[in-house]
This record gives structure tokens, C-alpha cells and sequence, in this order.
């Protein structure tokens, strides 16, 4: 009997050390939001709302290997990483294509931005379509984004216009708050080329 309670003793210390260990490898999450640009940024235009000149933005589309809640970063041509305890605080989608809103707001100087979808109802003079290629970081490096976006008018119904970015960030450190602000400046240029083609289409 004593054998016994001797031998499920040491089961239980080594199980409990064993949770304990485990206890001491996990680490809390934390999470990324994409930031707009400042709204001190210089705007492309004056006053673009005048005259009816509302604005759609979407659909944005991202590759797949992105669009998850872990923040990927790439090691070496074929191979990402996903990070175990950095991720995004909601879909990297639809994050990016408010910010893409929020930025054409800013650099335009109108509030007259819209999200896809917009409510039934909403007359779109220009629709802003992109379909994002590459969104790759390289940590201490920089992001490479790759977009090819098409401005479409009268609702929807006509293309205005074709274009593709090539926008290069550098990121001045390794950590994933170095990464996600550069990743966020990345798309401020992106939206900078959306807002000068529109600023250049409603003259």
C-alpha cells in the first residue's frame, strides 16, 4: 500500500511539473491593427466632395496565405512564417480596405468615402476595385506591395481607368509593431497613386 501511495505521488509531482512547465512557455497574445494615415498628411486635392464626387471603395482583395489571424512574414523566397503569439485583432480584408478608405478620405479632403457594400441607395461616382498581389514582409528589411487597381464610373457600370503600384517600405526594425508600420505606410503610398488618379479623373 505504501509502494502504492509512493508511486502515485511521483505521478502526481511529475504531472504537476510538467503543467507547470507548460504554464511558464505560454505567452500572451498580442494583437495588430493597420493605421490610417495622419490627417496632417499633405492632401492631393482641395476640396474633391464638391459636385457630388463620392468615392467606393471595394472589393479589395488579398492572397489567401494572408488573409488568416496570424501575421505572416517571409523568410526566404518559397517560405513564410507564421507567428505564434502576434496576430491581428480582426480580418487583415477588411482592416486593409478601411484604412484604403480612410486614407483616400484623408488625401482627398472629403468625407464622401464609402465601404463595399454601401447601403442601397448610395449613388458611387468613382469605384475603386484592388486586388492587392504581394503584401510580403521581410522583418528588419522591408514590404514589398504589388496591386493592381481599376477606378470604375457611372456606378459601376464603366471602367475610367487601369493601374498597377509597386510600393517598396523599409522597415527600420525586426519587431511586429515595426512590421505592422510599415505594412500601414506601405498602403498610405498605395492610396496616395488611388488619390492622385482620381484627383486627375475628376478635373
Amino acid at each position: 500500500m505504501k509502494a502504492s501511495l509512493g508511486f502515485y505521488s511521483t505521478l502526481f509531482l511529475m504531472l504537476a511539473a510538467a503543467a507547470l512547465a507548460g504554464c511558464a512557455r505560454t505567452q500572451p497574445s498580442r494583437f495588430y491593427v493597420l493605421t490610417a494615415v495622419s490627417e496632417a498628411e499633405t492632401p492631393v486635392t482641395g476640396d474633391f466632395s464638391r459636385n457630388g464626387k463620392t468615392i467606393g471603395v471595394g472589393p479589395v482583395e488579398i492572397p489567401s496565405y494572408l488573409d488568416r489571424p496570424q501575421i505572416v512574414t517571409r523568410t526566404g523566397p518559397h517560405e513564410i512564417e507564421l507567428a505564434e503569439f502576434d496576430k491581428w485583432a480582426g480580418s487583415l480584408k477588411e482592416n486593409t480596405t478601411t484604412v484604403l478608405a480612410e486614407n483616400l478620405s484623408t488625401l482627398l479632403s472629403t468625407d464622401q468615402v464609402y465601404v463595399f457594400p454601401w447601403r442601397t441607395g448610395i449613388s458611387i461616382r468613382y469605384q475603386v476595385t484592388i486586388q492587392i498581389l504581394r503584401f510580403d514582409a521581410v522583418p528588419g528589411e522591408g514590404v514589398a506591395l504589388d496591386a493592381h487597381w481599376v477606378i470604375l464610373g457611372d456606378d459601376g457600370r464603366r471602367m475610367l481607368l487601369m493601374r498597377g503600384s509597386q510600393v517598396r517600405q523599409p522597415i527600420p526594425g525586426t519587431g511586429y509593431n515595426d512590421i505592422v508600420a510599415a505594412e500601414s505606410l506601405a498602403l498610405g503610398r498605395l492610396s496616395r497613386d488611388i488619390a492622385s488618379a482620381l484627383q486627375t479623373l475628376s478635373e
